[in-house]
């Protein structure tokens, strides 16, 4: 099961012995722990079966892997050992009588949860098992430290300190990737003199440091909705006018005048990456959390979700790992200036309810509050030219995204 996740989300060739048609009997693992749980808390010491009677064959299995991952990767065929048994289907009638046991949970969740998991390892792990040696800086004022690859150094600073520009210029890094941002479009409304200190002032800071340390690129994430305001074109390509409708958004598109004034005062090229909506593991459901994790941890507990609004405002949805892979290639590529990262597919939000309700099984009702002040009525962005320029394309569908997250959101319920 780990060789064929890692190499469908890594778009390498699953190997399938034979014709495939041999079959295997897969439990997911928090089904095999109740059992033994079981087993330990009755009187019963002989053996016993714990595993899933439905039978699979192995080039389904493979197959299921490559439609749930979103992958393209290709299945080959490789001769049969001689040993390799033809079938594996386990008899659970004595774990059904004498522990009241079976599986809860199917192939399918099953493998959703152990995609989302490989994925977000890979996701977080994207520059450290590219070989590179990554240093991150995070103030931790929103962010979790148990999130990151304990490969990577970490200094827990804020960007607008000094010391964050003295570590800059003593490593003297290659690349500077600044993700760091006020990222609340409420508050910006409500504090804009905050935000524009963090968003601005401290994007300023950091210019000047990879300046004065030789950085040789500068990565900038950047809004693929709040640079650009209302809309006047779907989807919105880079060269769109950007007429923002909230602080955060003024803050954005500033950051990136001043990543420009720096390549061409002091030749420091910078990539901008707007980002369009993105979601996915890991993503707090508080605070300043997307939708998607605010609505996924109320609907698995079946609690009330509030639309602001009357829910027809859309945005574009983007999967975390596609990001990843977009931040991996802006790193080849020679290009400079702002690249669209997003779908080109519009979502409103009433849509994006009923989808995680699906997902996460859920009796949540959905109830409609007041609209937010400095929330754009429609966004989609066109990523053409990060197709052309880096050969990028968002590979994981929003059905698919959304399962994912819903299923890594249940599986760290389940753990706390």
């Amino acid at each position: 099961v780990p060789n064929f996740i890692s190499q469908a989300l890594g778009g390498e060739p699953l190997t399938v012995y034979g014709d495939g048609s041999q079959t295997r009997s897969f439990c997911y693992v928090s089904d095999l722990v109740e059992g033994m749980v079981r087993l330990l808390r009755s009187d019963y010491t002989g053996p016993v079966n714990c595993g899933n009677p439905q039978e699979v064959t192995i080039l389904e299995f493979a197959r299921t892997i490559i439609r749930l991952s979103g992958s393209k990767s290709p299945i080959v065929f490789r001769p049969l050992p001689e040993d390799d048994p033809k079938v594996r289907q386990p008899d659970i009638a004595r774990a059904r009588k004498l522990l009241g046991w079976e599986p809860r949970v199917g192939l399918e969740e099953g493998l959703r949860r152990t995609i989302a998991f490989f994925g977000e390892k890979l996701r977080r792990d994207a520059y450290v098992a590219a070989g590179h040696d990554v240093i991150v800086v995070d103030d931790l004022s929103t962010g979790r430290q148990e999130n990151l690859n304990p490969r990577a150094r970490f200094h827990q600073l804020d960007i607008g300190a000094a010391r964050t520009a003295e570590l800059v210029r003593d490593e003297k890094p290659e690349v500077l990737n600044h993700h760091a941002a006020q990222m609340d479009v409420r508050r910006s409304v409500a504090d804009p003199l905050f935000d524009a200190r963090v968003n601005i002032l401290g994007t300023i800071h950091l210019l000047e440091a990879a300046r004065q340390a030789a950085v040789q690129r500068l990565l900038l994430v950047s809004s693929g909705g709040a640079v650009y305001g209302e809309q006047e074109t779907y989807p919105a390509p880079e060269t769109h006018a950007t007429n923002p409708l909230s602080p955060y958004g003024v803050s954005k598109r500033s950051s990136e005048l001043y990543a420009f004034f720096y390549q061409a005062e002091y030749r420091l090229p910078f990539v901008a990456l707007r980002y369009a909506n993105v979601y996915g593991p890991r993503q707090d459901p508080h605070g300043e959390a997307g939708v998607v994790a605010i609505f996924t941890g109320r609907m698995l507990g079946d609690e009330p979700v509030v639309v602001n609004g009357d829910g027809r405002q859309t945005r574009d949805y983007l999967y975390v790992g596609d990001v990843a892979r977009a931040n991996l290639l802006a790193l080849e590529t020679r290009a400079t200036g702002p690249f669209n990262i997003g779908t080109g597919v519009e979502t409103d939000v009433n849509a994006l309810a009923s989808l995680l309700l699906a997902a996460a099984g859920s009796r949540s009702q959905v109830r409609h509050g007041p609209p937010k002040s400095g929330e754009q009525r429609r966004s989609v962005i066109d990523c053409r030219r990060a197709a052309e320029l880096l050969g990028w394309r968002p590979e994981v569908s929003l059905a698919e995204g959304l399962g994912r997250t819903v299923a890594w959101f249940r599986e760290r319920a389940g753990a706390g």
